[in-house]
């Protein structure tokens, strides 16, 4: 059965439309959706000090509001430009910490050497990647599912290979869908690649990152 796949990165679009967006207007509403949380949050307070049972539902609604307008602030905030070298090994060490937070970790780590190039990123968007990939992951993968790492170095690329099994792997949601959205925008940013594989019995996501030459 042949396995679905899902590819992005460069050279994978066929077409894009090109929008500018300007940071003093992403601050802009910022400022302005935090003023409204603040009185959202406000009236959630009153309505908690009066008993209604309608406060804990304000409070569940509020919250996932918040946390879709992060989403959608990241995905259209600019990215500063700043390259950094950043070593192999701290990249892979931060990956593998955060995901073990969110799941039991197989990791085979040992095939990066330590004289792999390093990458030359901009050092708070791979961070900000690095904690995507991860919170992608917690909304689609099951907490007790084991999740498999393994990573590997050409001369040119760092490639990363993430697995588990398709049991209670959730199939779709909006909330995959648009973090998923950040994180490959964030990849890109990075001058990277990210696949996901849909096969018989496990799920495959695929990362790949550019090495200094």
């Amino acid at each position: 059965m042949a396995a679905a796949e899902r590819r992005f990165g460069t050279g994978s679009h066929v077409a894009e439309h090109l929008t500018l967006v300007r940071a003093s207007a992403i601050d802009a509403a910022g400022h302005w959706l935090g003023n409204l949380f603040q009185r959202l949050r406000a009236v959630e307070q009153e309505l908690r000090a009066q008993g209604h049972v309608a406060a804990d539902l304000l409070e569940q609604t509020t919250n996932e509001l918040d946390e879709v307008l992060h989403l959608l602030l990241d995905y259209v905030g600019p990215l500063v430009p700043k390259l950094d070298p950043v070593p192999v090994a701290h990249v892979l060490a931060r990956l593998q910490r955060n995901l073990t937070t969110a799941f039991p970790l197989d990791a085979s780590l040992s095939v990066v050497k330590n004289d792999t190039p390093a990458l030359l990123v901009n050092t708070d968007t791979l961070v900000a990647m690095l904690d995507y990939l991860t919170a992608y992951l917690r909304r689609v993968v099951p907490g007790e599912a084991t999740l498999s790492l393994r990573a590997s170095a050409s001369e040119s690329r760092l490639h990363i290979i993430l697995s588990c099994s398709r049991e209670g792997c959730v199939k779709h949601s909006a909330a995959a869908e648009l973090y998923e959205a950040v994180l490959v925008r964030l990849v890109e940013a990075l001058g990277g690649e990210w696949e996901c594989r849909d096969a018989r019995e496990r799920k495959e996501w695929s990362l790949c990152l550019p090495l200094q030459r």
